[in-house]
């Protein structure tokens, strides 16, 4: 399944916030993967399995998720190597060196 990841900017995001959301997910059509966030500013990324970004977009408005960004995941990076996404396999690519040129950096 494709992999997307949200960037969101939630002041006041905490761990319960977090929790709730996974509970959203079944029978959605979305599979949370990873979920990072940083605590003193808000921001956070999800990644996710869905079959379209339509889908995750539709999902995040459902459970009332502001979004700044959606974005597929194309290519990942592990142990130094580039090559393109592996759909169903949970690995997230230095996405905070990524976001940090937009000044986001995590869910």
């Amino acid at each position: 399944m494709p992999k997307f990841i949200g960037l969101h900017s939630l002041p006041g995001f905490t761990q319960e916030m977090m929790a709730r959301a996974r509970g959203e997910a079944p029978g959605s059509g979305i599979a949370i993967v990873r979920v990072l966030a940083e605590s003193g500013t808000g921001r956070v990324i999800c990644e996710v399995e869905s079959p379209d970004r339509e889908t995750f977009i539709a999902w995040l408005n459902k459970v009332n998720m502001p979004f700044d960004e959606v974005c597929q995941i194309t290519m990942e990076m592990e142990t130094n190597e580039t090559t393109p996404a592996r759909q169903g396999l949970s690995a997230f690519a230095k996405i905070k060196g990524l976001l940090g040129a937009r000044g986001h950096e995590t869910y």
